[in-house]
């Protein structure tokens, strides 16, 4: 449940237009996670080897291993300002100023309630699961960006960006105690927690430019860097460029564009070996056209990695070939109708 009001001011700085809008969000959350979870009774010396404790459940009566449903509940609440500010430095020139407080909410499956018992042996005990019990991670962001629009169709523009997160879910291990028949077990469980702080800064860059004839350009291209007090790394985050020409005329449209994102981590714990993997540098080419046979059916076509570039992965060393993904080009053709 929440609730969010904003107000608008307008002025003149002289002979510069300004305009502010200030608001405040203000949001109630409850959460209930659910399942069914196998209950671990004890764990005993496995009689036939000394380097294993045998994991011992609540069984059915057939003798399989019974699940019991489980439901966890969790609540939070958070209050989130925002300020917009833009001055109209020229007609066809503007600055722009932006602070807020946003939040990014755990997934459904980080908060999965159940917990997985791994590995069992005298001075190794280990278990994974979610945690229902996460909170959003708050990201304090500002930004400062200044527009041109140096023709109808045609502009660039320039921004910086800052972000400082805080109570970042990242998945870590940490004891836990468990309470079994035999008594109390320390185990090393892995899961989604809150904690981790960071600070994201970057440059965006775009420009857009068309001529009379029906031809243009667009380019932008992202800069970003991220850093944290204890070397923790965001996932996800890439320096990133993009380059299109088209053609938009008498109905008729044509786009080449070419994508390309700079190498990057994708996971902090990959599943199969538990360590880092990042994906390297990707670039790519698409096309699509189309043409309105009138004002309500138009003919299109799409092709997309045209030229079957693949998608290749290492691990913490460059050299550590992990995975490499063909997704092959893919190509559609279609039509469209509006009514």
């Amino acid at each position: 449940m929440s609730a969010y009001a904003d107000f608008v001011f307008q002025g003149d700085l002289g002979d510069m237009p300004w305009t502010v809008n200030v608001g405040v969000r203000y949001s109630e959350t409850d959460t209930t996670a659910s399942g069914n979870q196998a209950t671990l009774l004890d764990i005993s010396q496995n009689p036939l080897d000394g380097t294993i404790l045998d994991q011992t459940y609540i069984e059915d009566e057939n003798g399989q291993r019974a699940s019991v449903p489980i439901s966890l509940k969790n609540s939070y609440t958070n209050l989130l300002p925002s300020v917009n500010v833009k001055f109209e430095i020229e007609e066809d020139m503007l600055l722009r100023f932006g602070y807020s407080e946003t939040i990014t909410r755990p997934t459904l499956e980080a908060m999965r309630p159940v917990t997985n018992i791994g590995t069992t042996r005298p001075d190794i005990l280990l278990a994974s699961g979610g945690n229902p019990y996460l909170t959003p991670f708050l990201s304090t962001n500002w930004d400062v960006s200044y527009e041109w629009y140096y023709a109808d169709a045609s502009a660039v523009s320039i921004g910086i960006f800052s972000k400082d997160v805080e109570g970042f879910i990242s998945v870590t291990p940490a004891i836990e105690a468990f309470s079994l028949a035999s008594g109390s077990y320390d185990f090393s469980v892995s899961r989604p927690r809150n904690g981790a702080s960071a600070q994201v800064e970057g440059l965006e860059m775009a420009w857009t430019h068309t001529w009379e004839s029906g031809f243009g350009i667009q380019a932008n291209a992202t800069i970003v860097n991220s850093s944290s007090d204890d070397g923790f790394q965001l996932e996800g985050l890439g320096d990133s460029q993009n380059l299109v020409g088209f053609y938009e005329k008498d109905g008729f449209q044509a786009r080449v564009a070419f994508n390309n994102r700079e190498s990057f981590l994708q996971t902090l714990r990959n599943g199969d070996t538990g360590e880092p993997e990042y994906v390297d540098t990707y670039g790519q080419w698409d096309v699509s056209a189309s043409y309105d046979i009138n004002e309500n059916f138009t003919v299109v076509f799409e092709g997309i990695n045209i030229t079957d570039e693949y998608t290749s992965k290492h691990g913490s060393l460059a050299s550590h070939f992990t995975e490499q993904v063909r997704s092959g080009a893919r190509y559609a053709v279609g039509v469209r109708g509006s009514f």
